[in-house]
């Protein structure tokens, strides 16, 4: 059975691995959501005390024993063996791509929602430095898992609303979680490159965001913002917040001036995208945008505002936070969203495998295609798998198909099916990889805008005219 599981997984894979216009991979994970609560009873938690009382070396061994190997049903946080699972499934991916990824993108939310709330449920009588330490370790578990299945493949990660020493949304800038991922022990372990770790531990402790420098791409940046600071739900030290925001606006728009004076192209990856956000728009009374657009504070405006202004030097948005599979535009630069591993959202875990043109003249570290591998919860027997390579599924668009901007031209069209036609139901079906379905032909209109517009008033006015 498990020979012909490998077969199996081998002839999924084979199709898709290379691609004569491809010349560069990378892997995009995120929103794992890591939950080592996961089974316990709602009064009591044996298996957190034993985590807590054992070297996170052991954890794996307590894990197996302790948890069954099941995974994490819909509405529920990435279980140990869901993490296992995806980590196994994005290794073979990794090994059986030609050519090999160069890169891991990690976008952020490593914990459990509500991780703080559960804690103290199970530990009433823990105080906050207990809660910490038990972060701490988490983090160093998750680090030393990633490390030991990709153990040559540098990985760059961002920070995420669930990732602090307090709860969701809370932001310490300058503070002791930021110091403490910079360690060695912890995210520091995951750059493999001397001069990209310099570089993160030169700005991540001050405010969660770094820049780093692409294996063999000299002319080429990602960089790597903390986008909590520019949430509308932000907690913290409201003293401490708003100058670290704007410190790590001005930190920006200098990184990108530099980028365009040394003639480099530059990836942004965030956790919290810039734009519309649907789901809430859909469900609330007010249309809503991922970041703030306090008069005062509208760091939406802002980071649109940077990203245009350097639009000839930036190739490609990496966000999430919404755990679907989502694209959208900001004029012709397109926002890819890493699908999320957690199920939490009735959506089924995914990650993706993306490839991109390293050289190319005005497509320099061009987005060129990616395929989206996803476990199948809703099947009787769940198997991590392919799902669907983007040119392929949307290989009726018309255009030339060879184009460089292929996926430029894909997303238009996606954008202007207004009557819910056959790219509209290729979106949806994707959306949730599969999962519970969230598009109707009734409220369309709203992914459709959102595509192609990323301000309030624009949002507005084109979901008006539909």
């Amino acid at each position: 059975m498990f020979k012909q599981f490998l077969l199996l997984s081998v002839l999924i894979l084979a199709p898709f691995v290379s691609s004569a216009d491809n010349n560069a991979t990378f892997i995009g994970i995120s929103d794992i959501h890591f939950n080592p609560y996961f089974g316990c009873p709602p009064t009591h938690c044996a298996l957190l005390k034993k985590l807590e009382a054992s070297p996170v070396e052991k954890w794996s061994a307590i894990f197996l024993h302790q948890t069954k190997k099941t995974y994490s049903p819909y509405g529920t946080d990435t279980n140990y063996y869901l993490l296992e699972m995806a980590l196994q499934k994005a290794q073979r991916v990794l090994n059986a791509t030609t050519p090999k990824p160069k890169f891991i993108l990690l976008n952020g939310d490593f914990l459990a929602h509500y991780f703080k709330k559960s804690y103290f449920n199970y530990n009433p009588h823990k105080t906050q430095r207990d809660y910490q330490r038990f972060v701490s370790k988490v983090f160093s578990f998750l680090t030393q898992r990633l490390v030991a299945t990709f153990p040559h493949t540098p990985m760059y990660p961002s920070i995420g609303n669930n990732d602090s020493f307090h709860d969701d949304y809370y932001v310490e800038p300058d503070g002791q979680f930021y110091k403490t991922l910079t360690n060695q022990q912890y995210w520091g372990k995951l750059f493999l490159n001397k001069n990209n770790r310099k570089q993160f531990k030169e700005t991540f402790p001050i405010g969660g965001y770094y820049q780093i420098t692409p294996p063999g791409e000299p002319n080429h940046r990602i960089i790597v913002l903390n986008s909590l600071l520019f949430s509308p739900h932000v907690s913290g030290n409201q003293q401490k917040i708003q100058p670290a925001a704007f410190k790590e606006l001005h930190w920006l728009a200098k990184q990108l001036a530099n980028a365009k004076t040394e003639h480099h192209k530059v990836w942004l990856m965030y956790h919290i995208s810039t734009g519309m956000d649907t789901y809430n728009s859909i469900h609330s009374k007010n249309l809503v945008s991922f970041l703030s657009t306090n008069t005062k504070r509208n760091y939406n405006q802002a980071l649109l505002k940077i990203i245009q202004q350097y639009a000839a030097n930036i190739t490609l948005l990496v966000t999430s936070h919404d755990h679907k599979d989502i694209f959208h535009l900001i004029n012709n630069t397109i926002n890819t969203f890493i699908p999320s591993i957690s199920p939490q959202l009735h959506n089924n875990p995914g990650f993706r495998l993306y490839s991109y043109q390293v050289s190319n003249g005005a497509y320099d570290f061009w987005l060129q295609n990616y395929d989206t591998y996803y476990l199948p919860l809703n099947n009787k027997t769940p198997i991590w798998q392919f799902e669907y390579n983007f040119k392929q599924a949307y290989k009726n668009v018309p255009g030339n198909k060879n184009s460089p901007s292929r996926l430029l031209t894909i997303m238009q069209a996606v954008a202007a099916d207004k009557s819910f036609s056959q790219f509209a139901r290729l979106y949806q079906r994707y959306y949730t990889l599969q999962g519970q379905p969230n598009i109707t032909a009734k409220n369309w209109k709203y992914y459709r805008c959102a595509i192609v517009t990323s301000e309030l008033d624009r949002y507005r006015s084109c979901i008006n005219q539909h």
